[in-house]
């Protein structure tokens, strides 16, 4: 595109945006931001997960970790076990690595073996990342995979030459990001690209780079896609929005803003309708497109808010009212017989797995009471070669045998307060060091073989 038609089209979605209603009221974004966590608390897993209809789960996962936290809810059942299921999954993809990070940082989990893992996934010829380990470097991969350093604060060296490789690869004619890095001729700009790279570069000018050029160019690239109706879609030719582009082109334009990047300032009207958008197209019964991911990141949109916990099990009492729950009740009907929530301490159930002779690490959560706690196993026994840190609730080191294993443990605060809980782990036998049978057969022929060879040996010298 070139530079005047660029101009004419920011002009006219201007025009557009400025056509709509004005931003949500308070009302609005309190009553969606109720509605949609109900829709979140009763779309769990009972393995503490949320799955996309793709059959994804680690991004709406950690998408839904960071809504919750956005609303303050950081303790009970519905968080820490999917924190649980989160710090347990395989993310072998560098966007669900990436992901993973990011939400289990915010969480106060400890993540330096998780940017240890994604520094190893990197392109180290282009110093960026592809879609799995060592792949040929793409977006929005590479921008997820250094925000999640640059979010994280993991140490890395390299930080200014992959920024110059995410700034290399904005399209010089219109701002905007592609999906693919290479190709033989430039490829065209995409929103969820655009909108990830964005948000990654202003948490860089945060931290102090000078990339705000850039941001300027991405900013501007985004508010000239706006649709009509206010939202935003990867799919160029569509007239209306999506909501999960919409949230996520809302997220990368206020992260710019709040990094202090002019172009986004000044782009407040395109925000606003943006929220609307989301606002006027969420479901009767709280989801965004029936996806807890676009659900999640739709959240995330909302202000900043702590809501008031009265029995402390991790649903906010506005939601449990809207679900017809007892916010006064210590107990809650999805809670009974998984230590999801009691008077005074919260402790997450536990279903975790693991390798034979591979290190394991898993940590026990509690929140609510009186700090320090302490943890022991009650009934049962764990895994041989794991120990419980009684002051730290720290499950770790190697298992020596496969087997499901399960106990209870019981954690108790400073005032004796206590709650048990069942637990779980399932260790997997490692088969790699035993022959299979027809390793069995060569071995039994080779030693046939040795005896053989021996009597005739025998038989000469005789």
């Amino acid at each position: 595109m070139s530079l005047p038609r660029l101009l004419l089209s920011i002009v006219l979605s201007t025009i557009a945006a400025n056509s709509l209603a004005a931003a949500p009221t308070t009302a609005q974004l309190d009553q969606a931001r109720i509605k949609g966590l109900a829709w979140l608390v009763t779309h769990q897993g009972g393995d503490g997960s949320w799955k996309s209809p793709s059959g994804l789960a680690i991004q709406p996962t950690a998408a839904a970790l960071d809504a919750l936290a956005n609303a303050g809810i950081k303790q009970g059942y519905v968080y820490a076990a999917g924190q649980a299921w989160l710090g347990n999954a395989d993310g072998s993809s560098v966007d669900s690595l990436s992901r993973k990070t990011i939400a289990l940082f915010h969480s106060g989990a400890n993540v330096t073996p998780l940017t240890s893992q994604l520094l190893l996934q990197r392109n180290d010829l282009a110093k960026a990342w592809g879609a799995y380990s060592k792949y040929q470097s793409t977006f929005p991969d590479s921008a997820l995979a250094l925000d999640a350093i640059l979010v994280s604060g993991a140490t890395y060296a390299d930080t200014g030459s992959t920024l110059g490789f995410v700034a290399g690869k904005q399209n010089a004619a219109d701002g905007g990001w592609p999906y693919s890095a290479s190709a033989p001729t430039a490829p065209s700009s995409s929103l969820i690209p655009s909108a990830y790279s964005v948000l990654m570069l202003s948490h860089a000018k945060a931290k102090g780079w000078g990339v705000d050029t850039y941001i300027t160019n991405g900013v501007n690239w985004i508010v000239a896609h706006a649709k009509a109706d206010g939202g935003f879609a990867d799919d160029t030719l569509a007239t209306t929005g999506s909501p999960l582009e919409t949230a996520l082109a809302y997220l990368a334009l206020t992260q710019a803003k709040i990094a202090g990047n002019a172009a986004a300032v000044a782009a407040q009207a395109t925000i606003d309708n943006a929220s609307l958008f989301l606002i006027n197209n969420q479901s009767i019964d709280g989801n965004w497109g029936g996806d807890p991911f676009a659900t999640a990141v739709a959240l995330q949109t909302l202000p900043a808010a702590t809501l008031a916990d009265s029995n402390k099990n991790g649903v906010p009492d506005v939601v449990e009212a809207y679900l017809g729950w007892n916010p006064a009740a210590p107990n809650r009907s999805i809670a009974l017989g998984n230590g999801q929530s009691v008077t005074g301490i919260t402790a997450s159930k536990l279903v975790a797995s693991g390798t034979q002779y591979q290190a394991l690490s898993l940590n026990l959560a509690a929140s609510g009471g009186t700090a320090p706690y302490t943890w022991g196993v009650t009934s049962g026994y764990l895994p041989d070669g794991l120990i419980l840190n009684a002051s730290t609730g720290l499950i770790s080191g190697t298992p020596a045998s496969a087997g499901t294993f399960n106990f209870s443990y019981t954690v108790r605060d400073a005032t004796s307060a206590s709650t048990t809980v069942a637990a779980q782990i399932a260790i997997a036998s490692d088969n790699s060091d035993v022959p299979t049978l027809p390793q069995w057969g060569v071995i039994l022929m080779a030693l046939l073989l040795m005896v053989s060879m021996t009597v005739m040996s025998r038989n000469k010298r005789g």
